[in-house]
């Protein structure tokens, strides 16, 4: 049987409602705790023996009591134990047990009368100094004649013994029977001190108001959809313990007598927090502290945060650029052309920061003092009307209406444009025109490459000439620079490729799976020499083209179900077009009927509709021929998702 320590006793907890339906507790907060536990050895030990009074014996098991030796002589010893418990220095003590293990009883029939004793602390034990006994240790209960697990009940001695940092106790047999050997027996050294206890929690920290926080000065707190919110930190120094509940009190700073206690009780975590009621004043200021209770112990009162309360918003906030004119005006605002716009309080004596944005408010400038003004720059990326939005903010996080502020923007960004989609594999000559007043150079990248410079000519557009172009078509960036370094905002523009795809045709309609199926290119692209096919992601055929730039060849498919059919054209010089594709659903083949049969079981002739043969498909017409041509579904270079401006520029 193992012992079982004492559980600690749950304090009361006293509720009230306050008037604003916050739950005020009175008492210990009942926090989920489990004391902790320990298991402690002797930090040293020693058996007394009456024959050798002046020795220390720590060697063998612990005797007690009378006993005979191997040569006939009677003998008395006792057992002497110290443990530290410099650890358990002000922990509450919950409980204590002294476990021993007996080795030998020297006769079963007789009762076990082993005693501890909280003895007189010395340096050495010996039987001619024997330390003073000073109080008995209950208990020493053990079932049958020698029992693993004798136990005392120590919660008291310990809790005496603690302040002195160690805990002695001598094993003996009870006095009317030390000298009796049928009453001695023996234990293991290795006595144990089980201690059950419990720390305080530790002083509640990290205190905020709403998510500030606290400090020296008063904490600024705004209204919220959510109210005032008190928060704070604490935890447990004994590992094994339950999270501890915290206490939060306040009061208005000038009546700490109107004091409010609120227990908040932490499920998890270490994060406690609770709401105020709505009957804070505005303008007011008031004081909170916290503690933590772990339902048996609680911490020291957190140092006092105050925070004053601010529920009034303040007024729009002004905007005004000297760059950036409300007015349209030719000589000002432009685009990729950094400005400054300078925001003002309007009035707001402690604004501090302003929110703004291009469209929506999405960062934050500080105000250059508390009720003064911020001044930000901001390039504009694009040209035409743009807006700029403005609100102020408090100290205390109060948000204003926003201010929004209109204006024209110049476009700078030069103009970019071809006359027409060049062909794949053929060079292509790009226009460019200057928007930047006073523009003198052109600088522009092809697909991210080196810089180039060109030079601007007022009357007439600039052209630039780009090398044999793929599919995809070169992207240009292009923009310009007046005389004084200034540049204009950039052009990102693709060249749209025209592909040149092949048109296609298969026939007949609808094919069937197994018999042969002609194709039919026609080639669009210039010097096309020859043509490469395939089927859905089948092995890829090449074979040169007719001279009219024509194939027609036959091929065969066992697929039923969806069918597509691929073409590219190749110029002498290597150029692949854009892939063409056409697509069906081949059927399987039939198996001819049966012919009918008359009443005999004789097979009757077929009718004569049925046996005349079907009319031949035409042939497929060749180009040129006036007959016109199924044109497929072909693919082009993909457009580019930049802006474009095509044909002429504004």
């Amino acid at each position: 049987m193992r012992p079982v320590l004492m559980k600690a006793a749950r304090g009361v907890v006293a509720l009230a409602v306050a008037a604003a339906g916050v739950v005020v507790s009175a008492g210990a907060a009942e926090a989920e705790q489990r004391p902790s536990n320990a298991a402690l050895e002797p930090a040293k030990w020693a058996t007394t023996d009456s024959r050798r009074p002046n020795e220390t014996i720590t060697t063998g098991d612990a005797v007690v009591g009378a006993w005979v030796d191997d040569r006939g002589k009677e003998h008395v010893s006792k057992s002497y134990f110290s443990f530290d418990l410099a650890r358990f220095a002000g922990k509450r003590i919950v409980g204590a047990a002294i476990v021993g293990v007996e080795t030998h009883v020297n006769d079963c029939d007789k009762p076990r009368s082993t005693e501890l004793w909280v003895t007189k602390q010395v340096g050495t034990w010996t039987w001619a100094e024997q330390p003073r006994e000073k109080a008995k240790i209950p208990g020493g209960v053990g079932l049958g004649c020698q029992w693993d697990y004798v136990e005392w009940d120590a919660a008291e001695a310990v809790r005496q013994a603690v302040a002195g940092g160690q805990l002695t106790v001598a094993m003996r047999i009870t006095e009317q029977h030390q000298d009796d050997p049928a009453y001695g027996r023996r234990y293991s050294n290795r006595l144990k001190l089980f201690v059950q206890y419990n720390s305080a929690p530790n002083t509640p920290t990290g205190l905020a108001v709403s998510g500030k926080q606290c400090g020296g000065e008063p904490v600024w707190v705004a209204k919220s959809w959510e109210g005032t919110r008190l928060s704070a930190l604490t935890s447990d120094p004994d590992e094994s313990a339950g999270t501890p509940d915290i206490r939060f009190a306040w009061w208005p700073q000038d009546a700490p007598e109107r004091r409010t206690e609120v227990v908040a009780p932490l499920r998890s975590g270490s994060f406690g927090s609770i709401h105020l009621p709505d009957t804070l004043t505005d303008g007011g200021t008031y004081a909170f502290a916290a503690r933590s209770e772990d339902g048996m112990d609680v911490s020291a009162w957190s140092e006092t945060c105050l925070f004053t309360t601010d529920f009034t918003r303040p007024g729009k906030p002004a905007v005004s650029s000297e760059d950036f004119p409300t007015d349209i005006d030719p000589a000002k605002s432009f685009q990729g052309v950094p400005g400054e716009f300078t925001f003002t309080a309007a009035g707001n004596a402690d604004v501090v920061a302003y929110r703004w944005g291009e469209g929506f408010a999405q960062g934050t400038v500080a105000a250059e003092s508390i009720g003064g003004p911020a001044t930000v720059t901001f390039t504009p990326g694009d040209y035409g009307y743009t807006r700029i939005v403005v609100n102020a903010v408090d100290r205390a996080g109060n948000h204003s209406d926003y201010t929004y502020y209109d204006f024209y923007v110049h476009e700078t960004a030069p103009a970019v444009w071809t006359e027409r989609d060049p062909e794949v594999g053929f060079p292509v000559d790009v226009h460019l025109r200057a928007r930047q007043a006073g523009a003198v150079t052109f600088t522009y990248t092809v697909d991210g490459g080196p810089e180039r410079t060109a030079p601007v000519d007022p009357a007439a557009p600039t052209t630039i000439s780009l090398p044999a172009v793929s599919l995809r078509g070169p992207e240009v960036k292009a923009w310009t620079t007046d005389a004084e370094g200034g540049r204009s905002a950039v052009t990102t523009t693709r060249i749209r490729v025209n592909g040149v795809s092949p048109e296609i045709e298969v026939a007949p309609h609808p094919q069937v799976a197994g018999l042969p199926v002609e194709l039919s290119v026609r080639a669009t692209q210039t010097g096309a020499a020859g043509v490469t096919y395939w089927l859905d992601d089948g092995p890829r055929t090449t074979v040169p083209l007719a001279a009219d730039g024509t194939l027609r060849t036959t091929f065969t498919t066992d697929q039923t179900g969806w069918l597509t059919v691929y073409a590219t054209t190749t110029s002498a010089a290597g150029v692949v077009s854009a892939p063409a594709e056409t697509s069906s659903s081949p059927t399987a083949a039939r198996r001819p009927s049966p012919a009918p049969t008359t009443r005999t079981g004789r097979r009757r002739a077929a009718p004569a509709w049925q046996a005349r043969s079907p009319s031949p498909r035409p042939a497929p017409a060749s180009p040129g021929s006036g007959t016109p041509w199924r044109t497929a579904r072909s693919r082009r270079s993909p457009r580019s998702t930049a802006r474009r401006r095509c044909g002429s520029p504004r």
